[in-house]
């Protein structure tokens, strides 16, 4: 429309008169009658039966079902056997597969911690080059990575070799890589050379062995034509050409003139004796390991070894009697380990004894590992006594063995002779092998072995006695180690011994004892992750926080993570591990006090820096914290809003957290209102206005512009439901005042729009405005239902006599007349009609609800003629915007709307005013001119007549409508 024509409507006089409502009469005719019934509507239909009175009755626990039988089913007890075995058979795997350490894992290690310091190796390698050569080639300055590249290089050149049909060539490749294994002139690099080079090996036993197999066939019984080996063959249907070939590869490497590349090749293919004969394996493999006599240096000889336990191993798990035999022999060696020779090459290499020694660690330990694994205690017992024996006649190889026995031993047994290895231990000379280490490893077998048979005898007095007398022996040598390295080393494990053991004592004491070994000259900087660990373990173990913070030493324990990233993380497993484990602290001050100070240094690591999701589960944390002090002793409720106030104080940056607060503490104020049973004592008005205090104090300090909407509101209806109706009315004029600051963000925003700039406010904001329309729509929106909500609350909050009629009213409604530019105008007009239906109930007689001991306008002004004067007033005023406000909108918005408007008028104004009657007759020719009847259109004229049957003031309407 034009404005003329606008002017034209409103000079129509149209009256939007209230209805007289007696919500007490409405509410009784809209109440059902209700029947008292003896059973529930949402009962089951089928109910559970008992099964003890099942049993009860002899008729039907006689009857034998057939079907759920099972058992007498042989069908399904045969497939119930077969899959209870196959589970029997995979457990059987994964528990060998945890006790047995594969060789990649070995090999990897090995590969990653046995290299040469220098960055050179300088060694004689003349078969890199030339393997058909017999003169020797000096490769100098070849690292460690080129060293392992060119084996890379001769590992494809075998297997193109071999893919040519070049046997011969192929042989020759290993020999010469086997020959390098008695090279030790870069001894460091030794165990990672034999894990390369037996690579090789193994790749060309492959290669003879898929060779042989596939040029096997054989006539199974009731066929004709020849059919490859099984996987499970036998020598007895291996053809004699495939025998004979098989022979003269023995042949061959039986020809090769040095012992050392003649055992490692005749290993490589070892698993090909089964083309020969069933029972050959274990001759051939005990014939190999007496060879290894021959060898003289002790490394090689002691890898050589190793090599054959690992072939051993991998082609027949069953034959395990050489394995003693190439123990015997290493055990041997070591006896030899300080000769001369030995010594020579320790000083040329210029490297110490303990570095030589350490490089046997993974050789014994595999020998031993295969010599141990699944043996019982008397076996066992008969290897410690030989390696007992054997570090007893050489001081040098004590620690060696002892580790390797540690390492190899199942840990139940090194439990039960834990005190016999302590006695080891100290008899071990330092400059050969490092002694933490050993008692390291020594925590972790007595860690590991606690589920053991020893393990059942847990709370018995005698083991806890025999545990601790262990611990003091041990912590009286590993106290005195002077490198703080070496200490936290075994810090880090024997506390997981200790929390597994033993009291809060204990493990407070041990706590203390590494505390000051690590805080001198800030010592523990360096050791960040092995603390980290530490207090990880001490979460796992200790799941009771009122036994954890009872221990002094543990809140000392935390100031030493002074890094603050480090710290937060530290900090956050504690909190984490506080907030699963704790169900109730309420009686605990410690436990209180200590959380406190550590979500308060969590707080305090949060700046302008720090990104938004990990200040989202910082807060997140704090928040489930303060979540978990419940109101439980209604005679200390003083205390609580104390403890609130600490928290105001501590962790004042985190917006999250201070709405959290306030909503607690209104929460405390009702929870005082029930308590008092709704009518309050001198002390309980003064407490709960406390309440309020802290809550108007603490608003104004958060950034988030809506959130603290939402709070002044809910603090608001707070105050009005404690009577404190000042305090009520200063929460909704701040509320009040607030909403344009949202409209100055929103402008702020297109101006950053038509700039291409950005915004510098606290992202925390609603949709954090963005640039899109849609975040200013959700803007909108929520002040819509935020207004639409106050006004519900305006409805029964008493004027202040020193403001005049509705004040708080009139600033709303001033605020969105005038102060806020709208985008939607749909949303505009929904919220001023909304507004006229709150000015109809306040027109009323009686409001339709009220609080307690509360007077509202409706008991004040008693229905006086100013007061409804001032109310019409502003009522024309709101129907004049709102007739404008729908002239201005699209023919189709203006249909939709003015139907809903209609809607209103009719269940909230008086039918038989003329006025109204033509507002409506406008509204309702509005909405149809200009859309055909839609079925709200329908709704509604079948709504009007069935309230004309018992009103006539529907019918005049009807009438006048032309329905």
């Amino acid at each position: 429309m034009s404005t003329s024509n606008s002017e034209a409507v409103l000079a129509k006089g149209f009256k939007w008169i209230a209805r007289t409502r007696n919500y007490e009469h409405e509410k009784s005719k809209i109440n059902l009658n209700t029947v008292n019934s003896n059973e529930h509507p949402l009962r089951p239909l089928i109910e559970n039966v008992n099964s003890k009175e099942l049993n009860k009755n002899s008729s039907l626990s006689s009857i034998n079902d057939p079907l759920s039988a099972s058992s007498l089913d042989p069908l399904s007890k045969m497939v119930a056997e077969v899959s209870l075995k196959e589970k029997q058979e995979k457990l059987k795997e994964n528990e060998a597969k945890l006790s047995f350490e594969p060789w990649p894992l070995k090999k990897n290690a090995i590969l990653t911690n046995m290299t040469t310091v220098s960055d050179k190796i300088k060694n004689r390698l003349e078969q890199l080059d030339q393997f058909d050569d017999d003169n020797m080639q000096e490769m100098a300055n070849l690292s460690q990575q080129d060293f392992i590249k060119r084996i890379d290089e001769l590992n494809n050149a075998l297997l193109s070799a071999w893919n040519e049909d070049e046997r011969v060539k192929s042989l020759k490749i290993v020999i010469q890589c086997s020959k390098l294994l008695a090279d030790t002139s870069v001894i460091q690099f030794y165990p990672s050379k034999f894990v390369l080079i037996t690579d090789i090996l193994d790749t060309f036993g492959k290669l003879v062995y898929e060779r042989i197999k596939s040029k096997s066939t054989y006539i199974a019984p009731g066929s004709s034509k020849p059919q490859p080996l099984p996987e499970n063959f036998t020598a007895d249907i291996v053809p004699a050409s495939a025998k004979e070939t098989c022979r003269n590869w023995f042949f061959k490497i039986a020809s090769i003139r040095e012992l050392l590349p003649r055992i490692y090749v005749e290993v490589s293919i070892l698993k090909c004796t089964n083309f020969l004969s069933d029972e050959s394996i274990s001759k051939s493999i005990s014939r190999l390991v007496s060879m290894t006599s021959g060898i003289g240096d002790p490394l090689v000889a002691a890898y050589t070894n190793c090599y054959i336990c690992r072939v051993g191993i991998s082609i027949e798990p069953s034959i395990r009697e050489y394995q003693l035999l190439s123990l015997n022999n290493l055990l041997f060696v070591f006896r030899q380990i300080s000769n001369e020779k030995v010594t020579k090459l320790i000083m040329n290499q210029k490297i110490d004894f303990k570095s030589y020694i350490e490089l046997y660690c993974p050789a014994i330990d595999w020998i031993l590992q295969s010599v141990t694994y699944k043996r019982n205690d008397e076996y066992l017992s008969e290897v410690l006594d030989k390696c007992i024996e054997v570090s007893n006649a050489n001081k040098i190889v004590n620690g060696l063995l002892i580790n390797s026995m540690m390492a190899s031993f199942e840990p139940n047994f090194i439990s039960q002779i834990a005190n016999k290895i302590v006695e080891m231990i100290k008899d071990c000379d330092e400059q050969y092998f490092p002694k933490y280490l050993l008692f390291r490893n020594l925590a972790m077998c007595l860690v590991f072995g606690e589920n053991g048979s020893d393990a059942l005898n847990k709370d018995s007095k005698e083991k806890n006695k025999r545990d601790l007398q262990l611990l003091n022996d041990v912590w009286k040598l590993v106290t005195k180690f002077e490198d703080p390295a070496q200490y936290i080393s075994c810090a880090e494990i024997w506390i997981e011994f200790t929390l597994k053991n033993f009291s809060k004592k204990e493990i407070n004491t041990l706590l203390g004892d590494i505390i000051r070994h690590v805080q001198p000259d800030r010592k523990f900087e360096n050791f960040y992750p092995q603390l980290q660990s530490i207090v990880s373990k001490i979460l796992i173990y200790v799941t009771d926080y009122n036994v954890l913070f009872s221990m002094d030493k543990f809140m000392q324990f935390l100031t030493l993570f002074q890094k603050d990233s480090v710290k937060m993380e530290v900090y956050k497993s504690v909190t984490n591990g506080f907030l699963k484990c704790t169900q109730n602290f309420n009686d605990d001050i410690i436990v209180m006090n200590s959380m406190m100070q550590i979500c308060k240094s969590m707080h305090d690591y949060v700046n302008a820096l720090t990104l938004d999701d990990e200040k989202r589960e910082i807060s997140h944390m704090i928040c489930s914290f303060i979540n978990k002090i419940e109101l439980i002793e209604k005679d200390k409720i003083e205390q609580y809003l104390n403890f609130y106030s600490d928290c105001r104080a501590s962790f004042s940056n985190l917006d999250t957290v201070i709405a959290l607060l306030v909503h607690k503490v209104n929460l405390l104020a009702n929870e005082t209102l029930k308590i008092v049973k709704y009518k309050h004592t001198r002390k309980t008005a003064a407490f709960v206005r406390a309440c309020v205090a802290f809550s108007f104090i603490t608003i104004p300090s958060l950034t988030n512009p809506v959130l603290k909407l939402q709070l002044y509101l809910e603090s608001s209806q707070v105050a009005l439901l404690n009577e404190c109706l000042s305090q009520a009315d200063a929460f909704l004029k701040s509320a009040i005042s607030l909403i344009p600051e949202i409209q100055k963000q929103i402008d702020a925003q297109q101006t950053a729009l038509l700039n291409n700039s950005t915004l510098n406010y606290d992202g925390s904001n609603l949709a954090k405005l963005s640039s899109s329309m849609t975040s200013i729509g959700a803007v909108e929106k929520f002040l819509f239902e935020y207004v639409s909500n106050m006004m519900t609350t305006l409805l029964v909050i008493p004027d202040n006599p020193d403001q005049g009629v509705l004040y708080l009213l009139t600033g709303v409604l001033n605020l969105v007349q005038k102060h806020f530019q709208w985008e939607n105008m749909e949303l505009k007009f929904y919220l001023l009609s909304n507004i006229l239906i709150i000015f109809n109930s306040l027109k009323q007689e009686n409001y339709l609800y009220h609080l307690e001991n509360v007077e509202s306008n409706d008991t004040l002004y008693g229905s006086d003629p100013k007061y409804l004067k001032e109310i019409n007033n502003l009522i024309e005023s709101v129907l004049d915007d709102v007739l404008k406000l729908l002239d201005s909108l699209s023919p189709s918005k203006q249909s939709n709307l003015g139907l809903d408007l209609l809607n209103k008028l009719i269940g909230h104004c008086d039918l038989a005013n003329e006025k109204t009657i033509e507002l409506a007759k406008y509204l309702w020719s509005l909405s149809i001119k200009n859309q055909q009847m839609t079925k709200q259109h329908e709704n509604l004229i079948k709504t009007l007549k069935f309230r004309s049957a018992k009103n006539s003031e529907y019918n005049l309407l009807i009438e006048k409508l032309k329905i």
